[in-house]
This record gives C-alpha cells, structure tokens and sequence, in this order.
C-alpha cells in the first residue's frame, strides 16, 4: 500500500493533482479533510474528484483545522489518497435520528466483515453524542481484532454546524464510516493527551448523559468562574476546550470538552459525564503533550509502516500554536506519510471504544510482509524537551493538594474519634438545649459576690428566703465540691470579661438537697459604668438524675431536636462541628456533618457579609463577639445550597465548660420572612 497526500486552497488547484493515474488502482481510499464551509464548493469538489476516480471510496469532515506531512493549515482542502493491494474497502453513512446509540450500531454492522482489521469513523461534532456512537459500535465490533479510529467533525471553532462526507455527498447530523477489511494489513492505533489534572477533586451532583447541571452542588458555569475567573468563564464553551473536564475511564485519563453553555449555566459536553463521576479541571502542560506524543511515536517507529493518520483534538492547537503542533507530528512524517484533521472528539479503541478529548490520536497502516522495524527504532532523546517552570509549577499544585488532602483525612480521623468519645459521655447535653432560655430562679449580686436580692422563683426553688441570703457571699450556695480556688477563678473572670458568662453549678437548698443549675451571669451596667451581676439559675438537677433514662432514649431525643424548625449545632472550638440537627443538614444540603466537612472549611466562612451581620471574623472572632454581646440581637446571612436562595438567620450562641474543654451550642432561627415584613 501507499499513500500520496494533497493540499489545495482552492477548487481549479485539483487539476494539477493528475488524480487520474490512479485510476487503475482497485482499492482506493480518498479522505478529504475540509476547511472550508461553501457547501457549493464542496459538492463541486467531490464531483470532480468522483468522475476523475469513480472507482474510489470517498469519506470525508469539516475540521478545525487540517495536517498534512508535518504541517498544520487552516481553510485548506488535503487529499488523503491510499491505496491497498491487498485490502478490501467497505463504506457506508448514516444518518443521525436523535440516537446515536443506533447510530453507531448501524453504522459498524453496515460496514463489518468477517476479516475487518480497522474501522475508520467519522462523525457530526455537534448534534451525535460521540460516546453513546460509540457504545452502538462497540455493541457490534470485537475489538480484540478491529482497531476503531477516527473522529468527530469540527468548524473551525464556531460551534454552529459540521458535517461529513460520503462519496458525492454532504451529511449533515449523521456519520460516515470505512472497514479495511483483509488478512495480511497491520493497523496499530496509538494516543498521546498531555493534559493534567489540576485542583482538588470535584463530584458531579446532576447529570445527564453529556450535560452536565451541579458540580459539588454548584453549577458547571459557577466552577469555571471561581476558578478560573468571571472573565474567563464568560468565554465558555470557547475556553471549554483548553481547559476540559478530566475523568477517569478504564485507568485511562479522559478529557470532556465543552460543547455548549445553557441559559440555566449547565454545559454539555463532548462525552458523557455520570452523576457521581469524580472530576477534575484539566489544564495543557507543553511538556506532557510533547513527551507523551513522542513516546507514542517511538513504538511506533519500531515497525514498517506506510501510512499513518492523525486524528488530534481541536484543544491542543488552540491550546498550543500550529508552529507548537508542527513539531509534535513532524516525526511521524520520518515514519511514513502523514494526514489528518483537528477534531471535535477523538475516537479510539483498546479494552474498549473510548472518545477522548484533547489528545492526539494515531492510525498506523502497512501491508508490508518485514513489518518489524525495531533496528531502525526512532531515538527520541533528542525530541524529548525537559521540564520548564509551567510543569514545575503544576508539580507543586499537585504535591499541594495531596498533602492538604492527607492533612484533611487526618484531621478528619481525629475529629471522628473526638466526636464518639464526646458523643458517649456527653448524651445528656444534646437535650439540654430546650432548657437553655428559660428562667427558672434570679438574684443580684454586687462585684464582690455578695447577694443583693432574691425573687420568689429563686426562693421556691432553693428554699431561701431573703433574710437567708441578703449580704451573703453567693458561694454559700455552693456544693463542698467547689473550694475556694473555684470561686476565686469564677469572679476573676466576671469582673475581667464585663461579658455574659455561664457556668454548670452544683448548689444546695435549704434542705440539703442538691441543685444543679445552668448558671447564667448577665452583667447590669449603671449610669456610672458600675455594674453589677443578674445571676439567672436554671435548674437541670432531674436531667442529671435521669442520665440513663436519656441514654436509652437517644434516637428518641434526636427526633425531638430534628422537629426544630431552627438550625442547632454543637461544637468547639478545637474540634470543629460535632452534632447538628436535620434542618441544618438539610439547608446545607449534606447528608452528615462529615460531608459537610468535606465541602466547607468552617460555618463562619459561609457567612455573607453584609453590614448590620455577622460574617466571617478572622482567628473565629465571631464565636467571641456573639457571646460577649449576647444581650444584643445578632443576624447572619447564609446561602440555601437546594435553593440557592440568601437568607437571615436569628443567631443565639452559649458555652459551657466540661473537663475544661469549652463547648458551645448554636441556634440559628430563620428571621428572613419577618424582616421582609418589616421592611
């Protein structure tokens, strides 16, 4: 076999070509890869080339643009012409209706023999779903003996129409295929990509087929834009390509371009893309697509070939420069003859039919009988480049990411156990919220510590009157196990802070009997900034006494606190959330706190800032001010991650301390429908 390959810019330049001494050759494959839009001038083309050769089997796309022997043109015609001796030529075309699945299967089944070695394919690139296609042809070809290459029509980048060719025909919306079909042709198919995954791993949420709607519950247009910016995700689906999708597929690294951009910021891609595929954002590496085409053109110099076709993605011209491309397909014209076009899509076959993106994709054909050529094996040490500061740089991002990720597992781990061990010894506090705000008992006391007034509730509870305890030290009220350090420490921290402070006490009544109190400490400020102290005392001796009673009923207790309409949550400050209730888990959209680990670094850093809110203090100042102003009303703004929609949330936060750790518990009430009212 041999092939001769044309370049011709405009129609009248055919003439010059003497296509009729080929005339005789009784296996004639023509590919005809186009520039050029003129429907006109293209079926004029093609009668011309049909009458001169009218046994030929002509198949043919528009492109992104065209190789030929080394070189890259845009808006030109090349001619591929190969002939066989001794392999049969079967070809047909198929029209697209709406299923590309069938499409392909059609098409295969129309064209395969009982010795096909290869199946050149060649597709619209916008309206067939080049995977689907290729499901349909795998569902009819072994492809343990049948190499499938090819690929998928481009148009110069304009998104707007393709088409393919089949013999004196122009195909719209459909797929034009040709077998090579003998006993003694060799057909060794190879790939190069070059494209790395960058940034941390992504999970598609909605989907599908190839559109693509949430990315981490966000949509595909928001991902491009946070990052790589308003600017750049404006420019989708042209940026989609230089920067594609990359999944993984059989142990192989595939890249999905975008197609598309749709008014409700979905994208649909060049493949399918499967709810809960994990993803990456793929970024070029001059280097990798270099090195990886090169290694491919080093097997493949090993043997005898005497054609070769180069199916490559429209992504790495764009990405590169056609001079850059030049020399990633100059060696395969030391080789043998080299054709071929810039795709849409890439279509390739080994375990399986795969269509691919952004790579470089060869067919290599020879009928020669001393096919070995590994004596003559091309060195590619002189084309190998070495790594420059891009890959360097893509080296250390990677090495990043995977030693936040490991650090993140860690802590993760650590979080885990902190949590079990938190969650077994402290069962009784998660129903200790709903006793929080309500008062059970008041007195004053001055900034000595002396009581300066009693209320009724104080003196039912306890069974003091105020002739018991007027001028009386408030640690009288205290159990033997608090000692003096204790009430040193206490009031340091009352007269130092001027805050709000709340402490777990253990009292006792007049009776002798225990009280356990959430004790609260609000401090009362005069005209003089004097001030003295409101001591609110909740009583929550019976949920102490009834502890196992609590820890048998958990599942019982979650319930109640998931009827909440509010969001509450606990958690501290070394150990990040430990529990939170269904309504938080629902407005965040995660299934458990640790998913919603996994997407958010902290609560605070979802808080929008707006003035009059809380938002996001450095060093979790936020924590401090909300509970050192508890006797204000402060606001926060979240995002609903179902909806999508902002809204403001009541927040009340308090602490209390345990083997002196300090945990806090948070109330987020939604305000949003009040406050609109009252605006």
């Amino acid at each position: 076999m041999f092939t001769k390959n044309y370049k011709i810019k405009k129609i009248k330049e055919l003439k010059e070509l003497n296509l009729k001494q080929f005339q005789s050759h009784k296996s004639l494959l023509i590919q005809l890869f186009i520039g050029i839009s003129d429907e006109e001038k293209v079926l004029k083309l093609l009668k011309k080339i049909k009458k001169e050769l009218p046994k030929s089997i002509i198949i043919g796309s528009s492109t992104d643009g065209e190789i030929i022997d080394g070189n890259v043109f845009e808006d030109s015609i090349v001619i591929s012409l190969s002939s066989f001796e001794n392999c049969e030529l079967k070809a047909s075309f198929v029209k697209n209706d709406n299923c590309s699945f069938e499409s392909g299967k059609t098409l295969s089944s129309s064209i395969l023999t009982d010795n096909t070695k290869a199946m050149i394919l060649l597709s619209d690139g916008l309206n067939i779903n080049g995977e689907e296609f290729l499901k349909g042809v795998e569902s009819v070809v072994d492809l343990n003996n049948v190499v499938v290459s090819g690929g998928m029509a481009g148009d110069k980048g304009m998104f707007k129409q393709t088409f393919t060719i089949f013999d004196e025909q122009i195909i719209f919306n459909g797929a034009v295929g040709v077998s090579l079909n003998s006993d003694f042709l060799k057909a060794v198919n190879s790939v190069g990509f070059g494209w790395k995954a960058i940034g941390k791993k992504m999970v598609v949420t909605k989907s599908y087929k190839n559109r693509v709607y949430n990315i981490d519950n966000f949509t595909p247009v928001e991902v491009y834009e946070h990052y790589l910016g308003k600017e750049m995700a404006n420019r989708l689906p042209e940026i989609g390509t230089e920067f594609p999708m990359i999944i993984e597929k059989d142990g192989l690294l595939v890249a999905r371009a975008v197609l598309s951009k749709h008014e409700d910021n979905s994208l649909t891609f060049a493949g399918n893309i499967h709810e809960g595929d994990t993803i990456w954002l793929g970024c070029g590496n001059y280097e990798l697509m270099m090195n990886d085409s090169y290694n491919a053109i080093e097997n493949l110099s090993k043997y005898n070939f005497e054609s070769i076709f180069v199916y490559s993605c429209m992504a790495r011209r764009r990405y590169a420069s056609n001079e850059f491309i030049e020399k990633e397909i100059v060696p395969l014209n030391k080789i043998s003859p080299t054709s071929g076009f810039f795709t849409y899509g890439e279509f390739f076959s080994k375990k399986s039919c795969q269509l691919l993106n952004s790579t470089m994709t060869i067919l290599a054909l020879s009928e020669k009988e001393n096919f070995d050529n590994s004596a003559k094996k091309m060195s590619v040490d002189v084309l190998k480049t070495n790594t420059n500061t891009v890959s360097a740089l893509l080296n250390l991002i990677d090495t990043r990411i995977k030693e936040l990720e490991d650090l993140n597992q860690n802590l993760e781990n650590e979080i885990n156990g902190a949590t079990q061990k938190i969650e077994e010894k402290n069962l009784l506090l998660e129903q200790y919220k709903k006793y929080v705000d309500q008062v059970d008992a008041i007195i004053k006391i001055d900034l000595d510590g002396k009581i300066t007034d009693v209320n009724k509730i104080f003196s039912e509870l306890t069974g003091y009157v105020e002739d018991d305890l007027i001028g009386k030290h408030l640690s009288i009220l205290f159990d033997d196990s608090f000692d003096k350090d204790f009430t040193e420490e206490l009031f340091e921290v009352l007269v130092q802070n001027s805050s709000i402070y709340k402490e777990i006490t253990k009292n006792v009544r007049k009776n002798g009997k225990p009280l356990i109190a959430d004790t609260v400490f609000v401090p009362i400020f005069d005209k003089d900034k004097k001030f003295e102290y409101v001591v609110i005392y909740n009583d929550i001796t019976d949920l102490f006494n009834q502890t196992e009673i609590i820890q048998d009923e958990k599942n019982l207790n979650q319930k109640i606190i998931d009827l909440s309409p509010s969001m509450i949550l606990y958690f501290s400050r070394e150990d990040g959330i430990l529990k939170a209730n269904k309504k938080f888990l629902e407005f965040f959209n995660v299934g458990s706190i640790s998913e919603f680990r996994d997407l958010y670094s902290t609560l605070s850093e979802q808080f929008i800032e707006e003035d009059g809110l809380i938002y996001d203090f450095k060093d979790k100042e936020w924590i401090e001010y909300a509970i050192s102003n508890c006797d204000k009303k402060h606001n926060v703004k979240l995002c609903d991650k179902k909806t999508l929609q902002e809204k403001i949330f009541e927040l009340d936060i308090s602490s209390f301390y345990k083997d002196t750790k300090q945990f806090f518990i948070l109330n987020l009430s939604d305000v949003t429908d009040i406050l609109n009212a009252l605006n």
